[in-house]
Formats: C-alpha cells, sequence, structure tokens
C-alpha cells in the first residue's frame, strides 16, 4: 500500500477525528474508505454509461422537438405531488414525469427504488 500526505485545516482534521472515534476507526481508515467508494463507484458507473448508451442506439424511439409551457413544466404535469406521494425529490420526481410523457417504460437509476412502479414508469438498476 503506498503513502500520500495530505494536507487540510486544523478544524477539518479535528472534526473528521471525533468523527473517526464515534466509529472505533482513524483518520486514515476513513480517508482510505472513503476514497476506494469514490475509484470503485467511477468503475462501476462506466459500465452503466456505456450500457446507457448502447440502449439509446438500438431504441426505435426518436424524440422530435419538445416544446412545452413553463407553467407545465413547473407544475403543469403535478410534479410537486408526485414528489410528496412518493417521498422522493423534486427532481427525481421531474425525471419520472418527463420519462412518462416521453413513453418510456424503465428510468434507469441506482437511486430510486429498484422495481418500484411509479405510474406507467419502472425503476430498473442499470448495474443489474
Amino acid at each position: 500500500m503506498k503513502n500520500v500526505t495530505l494536507s487540510m485545516d486544523e478544524s477539518v482534521l479535528s472534526a473528521l477525528r471525533r468523527h473517526a472515534a464515534e466509529r472505533n476507526s482513524t483518520v486514515n481508515a476513513l480517508v482510505r474508505d472513503y476514497l476506494t467508494y469514490l475509484a470503485t463507484h467511477e468503475d462501476r458507473a462506466k459500465p452503466a454509461r456505456a450500457r446507457l448508451k448502447e440502449l439509446s442506439k438500438q431504441s426505435r424511439r426518436r424524440l422530435g422537438k419538445k416544446t412545452w409551457p413553463r407553467e407545465q413544466l413547473h407544475d403543469g404535469w403535478g410534479l410537486l405531488r408526485q414528489s410528496e406521494r412518493h417521498r422522493i425529490s423534486y427532481w427525481d420526481a421531474a425525471i419520472l414525469v418527463a420519462a412518462d410523457a416521453l413513453g418510456a417504460k424503465n428510468v434507469y437509476s441506482e437511486d430510486l427504488n429498484v422495481g418500484q412502479q411509479y405510474g406507467r414508469v419502472q425503476v430498473v438498476n442499470p448495474f443489474t
């Protein structure tokens, strides 16, 4: 394993030490685990992006020019209502409502509940 030297504000280091102590860990272990997570996540995301591009190219559906009035985009489709109903963020609701409006059957996401049906749109994990 390689050693790496980091510089940070003393207040950040103090907060990290407290955080590590509360978890019976060390600052070194926290940083190592976080950086490992970042590297692993990026490696997992790359094939998912490639798969999405591949699926997009295979799709028979082509989108034409869409011009929706601003009011309809913001809450004409009930984004706030969907967000509250499903207890998801406004932006996740926006993705689901747009997917439904465009006729998509699936939305690929690791953040939403995999397998859940939101109206006519189902969530699929892109990593499986």
